[in-house]
């Protein structure tokens, strides 16, 4: 008689485990999404960098991440959609330093059901003081840039240059700038450029421990032609054994130097003798 009675209880359970699977194939069929696998790849004080596997996409379907403090974070806190056209990897923003996070994906299928993937976790960097350029005037030879900074332990800021892209202090030309304080910028001005040839620049900031970090956007540009301008020399107008007399003109304004140059070869330079005769145009 006990046998018996435990039959229909055991019927019981198999017809709802049955009924567990066919509601789960039915919201399946209905829409349901599995979320994609998460992994954190990267971050920093105030960012994640988060690789996205790959997932089935359906028109009517919301997948996204979501994060919190605390474990098992969910729709109801910090979420940001996944689109798919975006790319397999996404940049969770505005996270406070020095903090841990959990993670992970969720899914929300046309029949409304919410589906959740493996949990991550990990923790933000130090706060990192931050640079930009904000200002660069170009010429032929030489650039004029300003860079504001902020943030903790600033030693001193700079930018680095080079013509491959990306430039770090190891990896192209650097030079230190020097404080503004009226205008509350940092100012340098960049020399040693190729004329007419493209270049990228960033802006970095060494804090008083040994870090260095670079702006998170890099500054191209192309130096100008050099400009030379319009001179003639008449010719001496009077010798003598140890002097001449010259006449020469510079049809130009903005001149801060003018002068001429001569040595017993052809083509003398700057290098050599030199006369100085003030600026502007003669």
């Amino acid at each position: 008689m006990k046998i018996w009675r435990l039959v229909p209880l055991c019927l019981s359970v198999v017809s709802l485990a049955a009924c567990k699977r066919i509601e789960e194939w039915l919201d399946k069929d209905k829409g349901g999404v599995t979320p994609p696998e998460i992994t954190v790849v990267a971050v920093t004080d105030a960012m994640a960098y988060v690789e996205v596997g790959v997932y089935d996409e359906e028109a009517d379907a919301e997948v996204g991440i979501c994060w919190a403090t605390h474990p098992s974070p969910d729709t109801t806190g910090q979420t940001m959609p996944l689109h798919w056209a975006a790319g397999k990897s996404a940049e969770i923003h505005g996270l406070a330093p020095e903090t841990k996070y959990y993670a992970r994906s969720y899914a929300v299928g046309s029949a409304g059901k919410t589906a959740f993937g493996r949990e991550v976790e990990f923790s933000t960097d130090r706060q990192r003081p931050k640079v930009e350029v904000v200002a660069c005037e170009v010429y032929d030879q030489s650039a004029e840039v300003a860079c504001r900074a902020w943030g903790p332990r600033i030693e001193c800021v700079g930018v680095c240059w080079n013509t491959g892209g990306f430039p770090t202090t190891e990896d192209g030309e650097f030079a230190d700038c020097t404080y503004d304080a009226e205008q509350e910028l940092w100012r340098v001005i960049v020399i040693g450029l190729e004329e007419s040839r493209s270049y990228y620049l960033r802006g970095y900031v060494r804090t008083d421990d040994g870090y260095t970090y670079f702006s998170d956007d890099q500054f191209d540009f192309r130096t100008e032609e050099v400009y030379a301008p319009s001179m003639w020399i008449d010719g001496p107008v009077a010798r003598e054994d140890t002097y001449a007399d010259v006449i020469y003109h510079v049809n130009e304004t903005g001149i801060i130097r003018r002068g001429l140059c001569w040595g017993t070869e052809p083509e003398p330079t700057v290098e050599g003798a030199t006369t100085d005769d003030g600026s502007g145009g003669a």
